[in-house]
């Protein structure tokens, strides 16, 4: 989409000027989606000279991994180990079995028996069950996004965030919106 678009011509471009670059991803799933952007950030740096703050002419990147299903616990892993051998490299920092919401806690996250189609809401389980079998009920800690988003994005970050949290958007996105914790995100 066009934040996605904009965040890449922010690496071609002013990342010259050094400072961290974060990508956000919450809902990763298998970290596919994120692991496709820092992939084409960091061919758009090594194509360049630049200059940053941690010594080694370039920016400090920085990816996070929010994913609640613990079985992509593996995929994940895999999406750290490509991320640390791009160049430049990125670091790397998963939060497994962890549902992004409203306020940290512990919650029921429902796993189609099917596919990698999961929910925090009991009404898509109930379908899943009509449609393909027993959905998994597997109980998941809980984190306050806009809270997580105050400890991970600091001032002068250039922030990309991906948000796919299964229907729970409808609550989270308010809450970010009432907490401020969109504004330190450009993209």
């Amino acid at each position: 989409g066009r934040a996605r678009s904009a965040f890449l011509a922010h690496c071609s471009g002013e990342a010259r000027q050094g400072g961290r670059l974060v990508v956000l991803d919450v809902g990763a799933n298998n970290g596919n989606s994120s692991l496709s952007v820092v992939r084409q950030c960091s061919k758009l740096l090594q194509a360049q000279t630049v200059r940053a703050g941690d010594g080694t002419g370039r920016p400090t990147l920085k990816l996070i991994l929010v994913e609640p299903n613990p079985t992509l616990a593996a995929d994940l892993a895999s999406a750290v180990d490509v991320a640390s051998k791009l160049e430049p490299p990125w670091h790397t920092t998963v939060v497994p079995s962890a549902a992004s919401t409203t306020e940290n806690g512990h919650v029921s996250f429902w796993r189609s028996p099917y596919s990698l189609v999961s929910s925090l809401r009991q009404s898509n389980a109930a379908r899943w069950n009509r449609l393909s079998g027993a959905a998994q009920k597997i109980d998941v800690t809980t984190l306050d996004l806009a809270a997580f988003l105050a400890r991970n994005v600091l001032p002068g970050d250039v922030a990309y965030l991906k948000l796919d949290v299964e229907s729970a958007e409808w609550n989270v996105v308010p809450h970010l919106l009432r907490r401020g914790a969109l504004c330190p995100i450009r993209y």
